[in-house]
């Protein structure tokens, strides 16, 4: 059903999003992609445990106004073929693809780290922009 409700989904929701699209995603990354370990288990929540970049002209780009972000990380699956009208708008260095949005006016996005769980002060901007977007 169509709907013009903004949508964020984290982590299994970005998953979600995407395979609700039509996309597939690695059901799991080291097995089937050859990327290094994504479940960084070793590191609180709260901390970073790798970077991202960011595509220009993303909303997300616009929403943290830099290209990198650092992120925490704890999965195992991630995105493999995006699903229909889906772009990849940030990834990590290894390439594993760790946002998607919706291109156009409607807010719809995916992140595979856990913002909430952040301590950086930044991770809030996409808290900001999605409630921005529900006004």
């Amino acid at each position: 059903r169509e709907t013009e409700k903004p949508l964020y989904g984290i982590c299994r929701g970005i998953q979600v999003l995407n395979v609700a699209a039509g996309g597939t995603l690695y059901q799991d990354l080291k097995e089937e992609g050859g990327f290094e370990h994504h479940f960084c288990d070793i590191y609180p929540p709260q901390t970073a445990s790798h970077s991202v970049k960011t595509e220009k002209g993303s909303r997300l780009r616009a929403i943290f106004g830099k290209e990198e972000v650092e992120t925490n990380s704890f999965h195992h699956q991630a995105v493999r073929d995006l699903g229909h009208g889906f772009a990849a708008v940030a990834r990590s260095e290894d390439g594993v693809i760790e946002a998607i949005e919706l291109p156009g006016e409607r807010f719809v996005m995916g992140t595979q780290w856990h913002p909430e769980m952040m301590a950086a002060p930044e991770q809030k901007k996409i808290f900001a922009a999605f409630v921005d977007a529900c006004r």
